[in-house]
């Protein structure tokens, strides 16, 4: 199921029904599709407890959870329907079932729908839910057709693999997405950090990894990643790779592509052992001229080698093989060529403080 999961909830002047059920509505959005009126939950939650948030296979839908000052938990949700008729509609409405649970050292929400539910084909049910959280909760998600949206900060986030689209910002010790045919873009994370996808991109702003090297993986999609400390490692094929502003520092890094660009602009490799290997695509790298490491660089057969801008001293040279020193060669950068493909590494100048 391709796209983020935005089911209609615009309504116009041209509502066509609206029916009571249990002091609620049924609101019909017409095109087969309905809703219910705004329904919430509420419980309060100690700082730093664990919440555990589980949906039924067959519920669709969104789920944008926030993170609040105080210790108040609101879920404020609705139902969404797509039904032949509003009596099916109601059938659906009765058969989803949401509830919020105290649970030893937390909260558990669900959202419970029969398995396998009535609804098939072109129908569905699904939920577009708001959830206020107290601040550095832990989260556990198994939502596996929900589209997430995370405000943090939180401690953790540790969801499922899943199918729907997914954004994060504010986790600071561990964060676990996967998904599959959908974008992940996250902001200002930091810890333990492990992201994949596939047939989709992944987009990473402000991460902070010093203790172990955030994992990222992906196929037939782009990584790009901006402004990040510490260590990664990095695999992706049918690609791109675009890495901004990039330090590296703390331990070894690999940035592993095929069949698309790697683009490499580092800000700093201190003390780091970094490897890179791109098959049948460029390595271009940028780096400031006062880095210090040990440079082995290699390509295949007809590849290049251009290495500019450095002071270096050269310790050994072949058609295809490169290696030399850079101040005194306190990191280590590994850069190979597997087919076709070029290596270009350039050392650009650092303003002078």
């Amino acid at each position: 199921m391709n796209g983020w999961f935005r089911l209609p909830l615009l309504i116009t002047a041209n509502i066509m029904l609206a029916v009571s059920l249990y002091g609620g509505e049924v609101i019909s959005l017409g095109n087969n599709r309905f809703r219910t009126a705004e329904q919430s939950l509420q419980t309060t939650l100690t700082p730093n407890a664990k919440v555990i948030i589980n949906s039924a296979l067959d519920l669709y839908g969104n789920l944008h959870i926030i993170s609040d000052s105080s210790d108040r938990v609101t879920f404020v949700y609705k139902k969404i329907l797509k039904a032949p008729n509003l009596s099916t509609a109601m059938d659906y409405v009765d058969l989803i079932n949401i509830t919020m649970n105290s649970i030893p050292g937390g909260l558990q929400i669900l959202l419970q729908a029969p398995n396998p539910s009535p609804w098939a084909g072109q129908n569905f049910g699904a939920v577009e839910g708001e959830l206020h959280l107290p601040g550095n909760c832990q989260i556990e998600l198994a939502l596996p057709y929900f589209g997430l949206s995370i405000d943090g900060p939180f401690r953790t986030v540790n969801s499922k693999p899943s199918f729907g689209r997914l954004e994060a910002k504010g986790i600071t010790e561990k964060l676990n997405l996967a998904t599959t045919n959908q974008d992940i873009i996250v902001w200002d994370i930091g810890g333990d950090i492990a992201v994949s996808t596939a047939n989709a991109d992944i987009r990473i702003y402000n991460m902070l990894c010093p203790l172990t090297a955030a994992t990222i993986r992906n196929g037939n999609g782009n990584i790009y990643l901006s402004n990040v400390k510490g260590a990664v490692d990095i695999e992706n094929s049918y690609g791109k790779i675009k890495l901004d502003r990039i330090s590296l520092g703390g331990g070894k890094s690999r940035i592993i592509g095929s069949y698309g660009s790697l683009k490499l602009q580092l800000a700093d490799l201190e003390r780091a052992d970094l490897f890179m290997s791109n098959t049948n695509g460029d390595i271009e790298i940028n780096i400031p001229d006062t880095v210090s490491a040990k440079f082995l660089l290699n390509v295949s057969s007809d590849g290049e080698i251009a290495a500019e801008g450095f002071k270096i001293t050269p310790a050994q040279m072949d058609h295809n093989y490169l290696e030399f020193l850079s101040g005194t060669g306190e990191s280590q950068m590994t850069v190979e060529i597997k087919g076709d493909g070029n290596i270009f590494l350039k050392g650009i100048q650092c303003q002078k403080k």
